[in-house]
């Protein structure tokens, strides 16, 4: 790790944090919800139509903590993205979001990747339509 980042997560992040941070939930099969600070990116969106008609949406954003867990802003000391088979999840601004990778970062930071997704159905039009008269 180099000074900047020693400096950086010591002096730097809680500042960061307190205030741009947003509070989170993150929730582990296997523990009880954790409330705390993070940094969120904005979302990104893509969307892909298959050959059935089925547009695939899928909405993508990271959040970086603390693996502090003595920091002031909270922190998880092993973030993980699946836990007994079934997807962490991060709450952020009343909806879930599952966790599908963790990135482990300098200065006890981890920035976790967080995507959801959902298929439907869409009628595909045929040319044309409507006659004179």
């Amino acid at each position: 790790m180099s000074q900047f980042d020693d400096i950086f997560s010591d002096i730097g992040w809680p500042v960061f944090d307190e205030h741009v941070g947003q509070t989170v939930v993150y929730s582990d099969p296997d523990h009880q919800p954790v409330s705390l600070t993070a940094s969120v990116s904005g979302e990104e969106s893509n969307e892909e139509q298959g050959p059935d008609g089925t547009i695939q949406r899928k909405r993508t954003r990271t959040v970086t903590i603390s693996t502090d867990i003595t920091a002031d802003s909270g922190g998880i000391a092993d973030p993980r993205s699946v836990a007994r088979g079934r997807s962490v999840t991060v709450t952020v601004d009343g909806e879930e979001w599952p966790v599908i990778q963790v990135c482990r970062k300098p200065g006890n930071l981890a920035e976790l990747t967080c995507s959801t997704s959902g298929a439907r159905r869409v009628k595909v039009g045929r040319g044309g339509g409507g006659g004179g008269g």
